[in-house]
């Protein structure tokens, strides 16, 4: 069945950081300073968990794909789809955001990154939460999901036809969560 509409963070589960390490724009792996986004090496290795991820589990390709991992990110980065992943701390942290979820959220996606899962979500969405987590727990994915979000400006709005999976790295290792979002709407009052 699916999740009902309902607030739900949209950066969803991938644990990386480390001594040395910091958030990139689809990845946590290596300091990539000085490079432009879509083209470090570890925004590759981040977008080719979340295509490889998406193709395993829902059967079909979120993007045409090049055969070239890096020109395989930079696609990931232009789509006009929301992409968000998060790590597998135990409080996940955004380690991946796009072009088009920089601007669902009024940030940047360097502004995204390392910020906390649930503070994309209104405080009172923690049971919207444990719902969503616990039918992917069962799935490994869910779609057709819809709630509220906050983006960094305090704005408040609907993410609709969202699909949020659960990633794995190349070696099968649990890699954390990711959310396309389908669509993007004023919330009503």
């Amino acid at each position: 069945a699916p999740i009902p509409p309902a607030a739900v963070s949209i950066c969803v589960p991938v644990p990386r950081a480390g001594p040395g390490v910091r958030p990139s724009l689809l990845g946590t792996r290596g300091d990539n300073r000085g490079m432009a986004p879509a083209e470090r090496p570890d925004d590759a290795a981040r977008a080719a968990e979340i295509l490889d991820s998406y193709a395993r589990l829902l059967g079909r390709e979120l993007i045409p794909r090049s055969g070239d991992a890096a020109e395989d990110a930079r696609r990931l980065f232009d789509l006009p789809l929301a992409v968000l992943a998060h790590d597998t701390a135990p409080l996940p942290r955004c380690d991946g955001a796009n072009r088009a979820a920089a601007r669902a959220f009024d940030a940047t996606p360097e502004s995204l990154l390392g910020r906390p899962s649930a503070d994309t979500a209104p405080a009172d969405a923690v049971a919207d939460r444990h719902r969503l987590f616990a039918a992917l727990a069962c799935r490994g994915f869910v779609t057709g999901y819809a709630g509220v979000r906050v983006s960094l400006t305090g704005r408040r709005f609907v993410i609709d036809d969202v699909t949020v999976l659960e990633l794995t790295d190349a070696a099968g290792r649990p890699a954390g969560h990711a959310a396309v979002i389908g669509a993007t709407r004023p919330l009503s009052d």
